[in-house]
């Protein structure tokens, strides 16, 4: 963001900020952090809320704490960002067994000397939540574009795309030479 925007943007939403930054209270970081951190959010009382609470917090703090209470606060008044958190912990917990499984697995396995296992279950997972993330967040490849809710698909899929490895390879009894003495 250019500081001609940010100007317009501190003297039009955050007017107590600028006037820290023009006291010396605050540097130019701390308003960069703000707005960048608050730029998606249209609720004009969450944006009042959280520069009453984050003022005080940014004369002590670097920008890069700031910016992460900031968005803390984006998330406590915002509204939007509420809904959308719900959203997404509601369509993660869908994944709980995956997961669980998936760590079962990986410990049995563990247990066994085996610890590719596991590795080779994440990096699974992860490789399919990556691509899964690119088209369910953003609509790629004719998918409707999901936003949040892609991203917490695309995570759930993955997971359940990471746990099918090690069950089939219990299954098959891949990775299971204990060997040792007879």
């Amino acid at each position: 963001e250019r500081p001609i925007e940010r100007a317009r943007v501190l003297t039009a939403t955050f007017p107590t900020f600028l006037t820290a930054l023009a006291a010396g209270e605050i540097g130019e970081g701390h308003c960069r952090e703000l707005v960048e951190r608050t730029r998606t959010c249209t609720d004009r009382d969450a944006l009042a809320a959280v520069e009453r609470v984050t003022l005080p917090k940014a004369k002590r703090m670097t920008p890069k704490q700031f910016g992460n209470q900031v968005a803390k606060a984006i998330a406590d008044y915002d509204p939007d960002v509420h809904a959308q958190m719900s959203s997404y912990l509601a369509i993660r917990m869908l994944s709980v067994a995956a997961v669980v499984g998936t760590e079962a697995f990986g410990n049995f396995y563990g247990g066994l000397g085996n610890t590719w296992m596991a590795l080779v279950a994440s990096v699974i997972s992860m490789v399919s939540d990556l691509f899964l993330n690119w088209v369910l967040i953003y609509g790629n490849l004719g998918a409707p574009e999901m936003g949040v809710a892609g991203a917490a698909l695309s995570s759930t899929i993955g997971s359940f795309i990471g746990l099918a490895f090690p069950l089939v390879a219990f299954w098959r009894r891949w990775g299971m030479d204990i060997g040792g003495p007879a």
